[in-house]
């Protein structure tokens, strides 16, 4: 430019609004794509030159007179045109004054700018223009150039598009301008380098990555809004940011620019930030030493995302849509331009589905409470011609309430107008239920771990505490202050039932104590009756709940209360406590406090009588001492593994005549021993080590006086005391001198000689007597033993104290006499009272003494038959816990003698197999197995007896189909004691689907093998009859490697059990005759497209398919010059069990057959698979035919419920 145009003031000229009122085309986005990736290329290089480059893409790309770029001079002293291109690219490096005041708000302000006169800002630069569009552009915050674009003459003029692509290019002019001030300094030129990705990045839509030599690793990715940054090196890129499927594509392209050093270029597609996929246009240039090899990859990613929206929206179309209906699980609708009506929805099975106009949609599929919503956000939509997406409730096919993502975009006509909405709606409400589930999962989390730290801190408050008393008002402190209630505590009730009773409880201040008794039919009747059915009571309102009525001033009365929760503490089925938080005022009880509360009354409470009963175990001690001070026996406490004494009575002394002292200090077992009589050591010894073994006995010994050296008696009854584990630690004994005793059996011989053979045979026993009026008249040792009292306590004893509290209000005692006094004997089976009040069960019988005119008293004889009581009761209840497992267990569970004749069999037998107990017992279970299978259950139960295991595996019939199910029979023998088999135990397993299994696994396996030998065959027979037809080796060579290409495709289809994606038959037909054949003339394939297969199904029916197609080509239609080969195949939406099937008919005409008679060239393997594996795998019917023109086979199988075909093939 040769001289200064005038100061560019044009602000009252700007008309930028025009643009909206002006028709435009529509975006090029690959042209844009190319464009950028040109100009990154050269940017790559270096910023020197790429300023004019943009001039001309912007003169290219907006079909402009004139383009170029101005920058700010230093200290703001005016615009420097740096790059022109067109008409006013001789007045390139021209200058002109910086814009005045109005017109530089305009151009900081708006990112583009139309001027209508732009001859005014520049009358002398030729030839004048017409219209210019202007593109301000800034580097760190500062506006330091323009970039423009004039038209010249009148014609047409810029358009919204253009604008759009000025701004574009600006942000890429910025970045030019940002790399040629950054490397300004060579030594910062790795550090610009990694800022000029970020720099283009940022300024552009772009994204700028760079990448190791050999592509391994992303050293850094700036995805700007379009995918995720990368900001430390990652060798993971690949799966981070490209779907698996086009990890291939990327990959060989990859490979490919490495090996030519050349540039890398693929569109693929991404996951973008939200997760979602797009579309990336990729390019990169290698960094290159001086050597010429690779340093690094720099490169450009362009979200081309809206342009292959954009191609496949031009492809849109009445029957694509129609297409796309049928292949997504998602709801599509159209709706009216103001969406008055419903034009159609295709609701899956999602929503009912709608195929004429109707005006009624929003009652009929929206939730009245989201009406207002959804049409407020259609109102928007409408006024934005914008895209209408929400997420809201519906009306399901079902009936039930539902959630649903709905978005619809409009369609315009060239006008603008809306003609129509194309929507979809997705059903998420899985999705929002699953949301919920996880907040209120995570709620429930987060009480639950609150609640925990609370009661933590409550273990901890009552680890020093051992007051029961102040356990309950510890308690009571820390869950009020806690849950902020008015008054915490702990109640118990007295044995009567009718008195509550608070020792102490915890108050805020403001609420009364209620320490103190009260009746608990103040209560009411429906507290009372939930108390005692351990129910809590929650009392949200006194004055509001139905159940106080007529109480709520008496529950006010105490201190003020009007709300509250109580939890009753029950025992043995009997209410005995209670815990309870009560607030002056109405107060809503959440689910938590409800928990807390239980589970701090149930901890409580637990420690409460942990301190009741080490109270309890101190006074016991207390009083077990004092009794032991002063009893004339000898108690004493050893223990088991220092074999020391740890407690002796001062009775000890006056027994056995030693010192105490001494005694205590050197209290061996065998210093103990050293006192008893030489003779009866051993025995002694014997009987110790059975007290220790666990056995509680009673025995009697000899000793030698310390004092006067006189023999004495002693019995001593010895009893183990375990720990809570059961096992011994300690044994204790009481020892009583009986030295008087034995002196006086002189004295008791008559009364000896009466009793001597009972006492000779009964010594275990309780024997003792009574006069007629039941007062204990005598009492043997047995009598002792079992009951507690001793001789002189139980002499002149009323007997009828030895019965139970409820056997004596029912007069027991008194009837018992009475039966004995006139039949001379009356039966003893009952509980008795021992002397400590713990209870123990008799067997015995009460006999007269005398005639019954003249009866002198009764004999009483009873055996403690408490442990074996107790055992009944704990086998009982052990039976009834294996039969409750038995019934339970899944497998059929039954009981055999010798050679398998059943005596029991579990209820799951009865169920599967329909038989009755009498039916199965004996043999009868027999009826039941496949005949077939008689003999080999036999030949097991006769190898059982000898191997002492049965294991077999037969079928048994289920009665609820008839079905034969293979099961797996095992059996030990229960053996007595002698070692001889009393019975046998056994179970019987379904294994029904792993026979299947190994059934389908060995015919898979010789179909493999098969295959194999058939593939080489195949690939012979195409490599000749390829050649046959070809015109030269290099003909040859293109059309054999067609073939083997689709022989792959075939082999690929035959092993795609995991891909998510169906496999259609036509896809696999077309595949495999593709392979066998190329393009056949004597083929016609018809049936129609897209029915989609099963994943379980798509090998073994290819595998089918192949063998067909290798028959053909190798004997068949397809291997004759005058063959033909007919497929057809269609759909029956309604088939067999109202499933859609699949009927396909193969038939081949035109073949030259063997004469009848001939044996077969092949072994028929692959008619088998045909008619024995289908049918077996895929629930098949098929047909096969050898007839005199060729092979004729039909298969019809059930297919995918979602099978959807296209349009049939002709």
């Amino acid at each position: 430019m040769t001289g200064n145009p005038v100061t560019p003031g044009f602000a009252d000229i700007v008309i930028t609004g025009a643009l909206d009122q002006r028709p435009s085309r529509k975006p090029d986005y690959k042209a844009e794509t190319l464009a950028l990736a040109a100009l990154s290329d050269a940017l790559s290089d270096g910023p020197a030159g790429v300023l004019h480059q943009l001039s001309r893409t912007v003169l290219r790309l907006t079909g402009a007179g004139s383009a170029g770029i101005t920058l700010q001079e230093p200290a703001g002293m005016g615009l420097r045109w740096i790059a022109a291109a067109g008409l006013w690219a001789p007045h390139l490096d021209g200058t002109m004054p910086p814009p005045d005041g109005a017109c530089a708000d305009r151009l900081a302000r708006d990112p583009v700018l139309l001027i209508g006169a732009p001859q005014r800002a520049f009358p002398t630069l030729p030839p004048g223009p017409a219209e210019a569009l202007l593109a301000p552009f800034a580097v760190g915050g500062a506006q330091v150039g323009l970039v423009w674009a004039f038209r010249h003459g009148a014609g047409v003029g810029f358009e919204a598009e253009d604008a759009r692509l000025l701004k574009s290019l600006a942000r890429f002019a910025a970045l030019v301008r940002h790399m040629a001030l950054a490397l300004t300094s060579a030594e910062q030129r790795r550090v610009i380098s990694d800022e000029r990705l970020t720099a283009l990045a940022r300024a552009s839509s772009d994204v700028f990555y760079s990448m190791s030599a050999d592509m391994s690793e992303l050293r850094a990715l700036v995805g700007g809004d379009f995918i995720p940054d990368t900001v430390s090196p990652s060798i993971d890129w690949l799966r981070d940011y490209l779907p698996p499927e086009d990890h291939p594509v990327a990959l060989l392209a990859i490979n490919e620019a490495i090996a030519r050093k050349g540039i890398f270029q693929l569109e693929h597609r991404v996951r973008q930030l939200d997760g979602s996929i797009g579309w990336a246009q990729s390019r990169a240039v290698p960094i290159l030493d001086a050597q010429g090899e690779i340093l690094e990859w720099f490169g450009a990613a362009s979200d081309v995302t809206l342009r292959k929206q954009a191609e496949d929206r031009l492809r849109d179309s009445e029957a694509l849509f129609r297409a796309f209906a049928l292949a997504r699980s998602d709801a599509i609708y159209r709706m009216s331009p103001d969406w008055s009506q419903m034009r159609q929805l295709e609701g899956k099975a999602f929503l009912p589905d709608t195929s004429a106009p109707g005006g009624t949609w929003l009652d009929r599929y929206i939730h009245p409470d989201d009406q207002p919503h959804v049409y407020a956000a259609i109102a928007q939509a409408i006024a934005a011609k914008a895209v209408f997406e929400l997420e809201h409730r519906v009306i399901r096919r079902d009936g039930s309430l539902g959630w649903t993502r709905s978005r619809a975009v409009p369609v315009l006509d060239d006008a603008g107008r809306i003609t129509e909405w194309l929507g979809s709606a997705s059903d998420i409400t899985a999705a929002r239920q699953a949301a919920q589930a996880q907040a209120e999962a995570e709620a429930a989390l987060r009480a639950s771990e609150e609640r925990q730290a609370f009661l933590f801190r409550l273990s901890d408050a009552l680890r020093t505490v051992v007051d029961p008393v102040g356990i309950m008002v510890a308690t009571s402190a820390l869950v009020g202050e806690h849950l902020g209630v008015g008054r915490c505590g702990y109640g118990q009730l007295d044995e009567t039932g009718q008195l509550f009773t608070v020792k102490g409880d915890w108050t805020d201040g403001v609420m009364a104590s209620h320490a103190g008794t009260c009746r608990v039919g103040d209560f009411g009747a429906a507290a009372l009756a939930m108390y005692r059915r351990g129910e809590a009571l929650i009392i949200e309102d006194t004055r509001l709940d139905p159940r106080l009525q007529g109480l709520a001033a008496i529950y006010e009365g105490l201190g003020g209360m009007r709300s509250g929760i109580a939890v009753p503490l029950v025992r043995d089925g009997r209410w005995i406590a209670c815990f309870y938080v009560q607030q002056s005022a109405p107060r809503h009880w959440t689910a938590e406090d409800r928990i807390l509360i239980t589970e701090v009354a149930e901890r409580t409470w637990s420690a409460v009588e942990h301190a009741r009963a080490q109270e309890a175990m101190r006074d016991s001690e207390a009083r077990f001492r004092q009794f032991a001070e002063v009893s004339p026996d000898v108690i004493w406490v050893r223990n088991i593994r220092s074999r020391q004494v740890e407690y002796v009575s001062p009775a000890f002394a006056e027994v056995y005549g030693a010192q105490l002292d001494s005694f205590v200090q050197d209290s061996t077992l065998q210093t103990w021993l050293g006192l008893v009589h030489p003779e009866d050591r051993a025995r002694t010894l014997a009987n110790v080590a059975r007290v220790e073994a666990g056995e509680q006995v009673t025995h009697e010994f000899r000793i030698r006086h310390g004092r006067d050296g006189g023999t004495r008696w002693i019995r001593d009854t010895d009893f183990p005391l375990t720990d809570r584990e059961g096992r011994v630690q300690r044994i204790a004994g009481i020892g009583h001198d009986i030295t008087v005793q034995k002196r006086s059996l002189a004295d008791l011989r008559e009364r000896e000689e009466r009793l001597a053979l009972i006492v000779e045979n009964a010594r275990d026993y309780a024997i003792f007597t009574t006069d007629p009026e039941g007062v204990i008249t005598d009492w043997w040792e047995g009598a002792e033993a079992v009951f507690g009292w001793s001789r002189a306590e139980a002499v002149g004893m009323d007997a009828r104290v030895l019965f139970t509290a409820e056997d004596r209000d029912r007069g027991a005692p008194d009837t018992e006499m009475r039966l004995a006094l006139t039949t001379g004997r009356a039966p003893e089976v009952r509980w008795h009272l021992r002397k400590d009040g713990s209870r123990v069960f008799i067997e015995g019988a009460l006999t007269r003494l005398g005639t019954e005119a003249a009866a002198t008293g009764f004999l009483k004889i009873g055996q403690d038959m408490t442990d074996r009581h107790r055992a009944a009761d704990a086998l009982q209840a052990s039976k009834a816990r294996l039969k409750s497992l038995v019934e339970g267990i899944p497998q059929l569970v039954w009981r055999a003698c010798d050679k398998g004749l059943w005596t029991w069999v579990s209820a799951q037998w009865l169920d599967f197999t329909g038989q009755s107990p009498e039916d199965s017992f004996g043999s009868g279970w027999y009826a039941v197995v496949h005949p077939d299978d008689h003999a080999e259950v036999r030949r097991a139960w006769d190898a059982a007896t000898k191997s002492g295991l049965l294991d077999v595996e037969y079928r048994i019939r289920r009665a609820s189909d008839g079905a034969w199910i293979w099961h797996h029979s095992r059996s030990v023998p229960v053996r007595n004691e002698a070692g001889r088999i009393g019975e046998w135990l056994g179970t019987s397993t379904d294994v029904q689907a792993l026979k299947e299994l190994q059934e389908g696994q060995e015919v898979l396996v010789a179909e493999l093998q098969h295959r194999t030998r058939n593939l080489i065959a195949v690939i012979r027979a195409i490599s000749d009859k390829t050649a046959r037809g070809s015109d030269g080796v290099a003909d040859f060579r293109a059309r054999f490697h067609d073939r083997l290409a689709a022989l792959s495709r075939v082999q690929g289809l035959l092993s795609r059990l995991a891909d998510p994606d169906r496999v259609t038959f036509d896809e696999l037909i077309r595949a495999e005759l593709a392979a066998m054949c190329g393009e056949c003339e004597r083929l016609t394939l018809r049936g129609p497209p897209g029915i989609r297969l099963r994943s379980s199904t798509v090998q073994t029916l290819a595998m089918a398919l192949h063998e067909l197609a290798t028959n053909a080509v190798k004997y068949g239609a397809l291997g004759q010059p005058q063959g033909r080969l007919d497929v057809r195949w269609s759909l029956d939406p309604s088939g067999e069990g109202a499933r859609p099937w699949l009927h396909i008919d193969w038939r081949e005409t035109g073949v030259t057959m063997p004469p009848p008679g001939t044996p077969p060239a092949h072994p028929g393997q692959g008619r088998e698979l045909i008619e024995r594996a289908l049918p077996y795998q895929l629930n098949a019917r098929t047909y096969y035919d050898l007839g005199p023109e060729g092979v004729h086979c039909t298969i019809s199988l059930p297919v995918s419920a979602s099978a959807g075909p296209g349009e049939p093939h002709a």
